[in-house]
C-alpha cells in the first residue's frame, strides 16, 4: 500500500508548535497552593522550582496525525461548501 502524502511540513509546525507551547506556558505563574475535589491542600511550591526553566523539545506524532487531519478537513469542506466554476477552485 502506498503511503499517503502529507499535506504539512512536518518540521515548521513542529517548531510553531514548540514556539507556542514555550511562549504560551514558560511566563504561566501558577499557584504555590492547590485544592483538589476532597479538599486537601498541596502545596507546590516546590515542584514548581524544579519545573522552572523547562522548555518543551518535542511534538507527538499523534498532534501531527491530528492536525494533519483537520488540515484535509478544512480544504474538502471549503472546496465543497463553494461553488466551483472555470478552471480555478475557490
Amino acid at each position: 500500500m502506498a503511503k499517503k502524502r502529507t499535506l504539512i511540513n512536518k518540521t515548521y509546525v513542529k517548531k510553531f508548535c514548540l514556539e507556542m507551547a514555550n511562549s504560551k506556558f514558560s511566563s504561566t505563574k501558577t499557584e504555590d497552593k492547590y485544592t483538589d475535589g476532597n479538599g486537601r491542600v498541596w502545596n507546590l511550591a516546590r515542584a514548581m522550582t524544579q519545573l522552572k526553566g523547562r522548555k518543551f523539545t518535542q511534538v507527538s506524532d499523534s498532534l501531527l496525525n491530528e492536525i494533519e487531519a483537520e488540515v484535509r478537513v478544512l480544504i474538502e469542506n471549503k472546496i465543497s461548501n463553494n461553488r466551483q466554476f472555470g478552471k480555478t477552485v475557490r
